[in-house]
């Protein structure tokens, strides 16, 4: 039987993507929240237990963050860290783009009667 590896350490990158992933989802539920109240209805319970989700999860990235920064590092090289900075923003807005991707796609795929209603929705507003 293989054991899993413990040794694994987050390092900044892992963190700031954890803390990115979050606040995008924060985003979504708010809006999904929104939209719920905005058609008059209660939002479900486990739509706010995820909303408490997402926001002890963002508090523990924060506090990673937090101990990573008060680490002394071993290189000083700041260019080094321009470099994996852009590296993790062009990252994060290769992943926002697929996503904005494949959630288009998903809409373009309506049926005839999604596509009546969607009209009549927007028209309605």
């Amino acid at each position: 039987m293989a054991a899993p590896n413990a040794d694994f350490q987050f390092t900044e990158g892992h963190v700031r993507l954890l803390l990115w992933m979050c606040q995008s989802q924060q985003e979504w539920i708010d809006r999904a929240i929104a939209e719920v109240m905005k058609n008059g209805e209660q939002p479900s319970e486990n739509l706010m237990r995820c909303r408490e989700g997402i926001a002890d999860l963002r508090c523990w990235g924060w506090r990673l963050m937090e101990v990573i920064e008060a680490t002394p590092d071993d290189d000083d090289d700041e260019e080094e860290y321009d470099e994996e900075d852009d590296e993790l923003g062009d990252f994060a807005e290769h992943l926002e783009a697929q996503w904005r991707l494949h959630r288009s796609a998903d809409r373009r795929a309506q049926n005839p009667i999604q596509k009546l209603r969607a009209w009549l929705v927007s028209v309605l507003r």
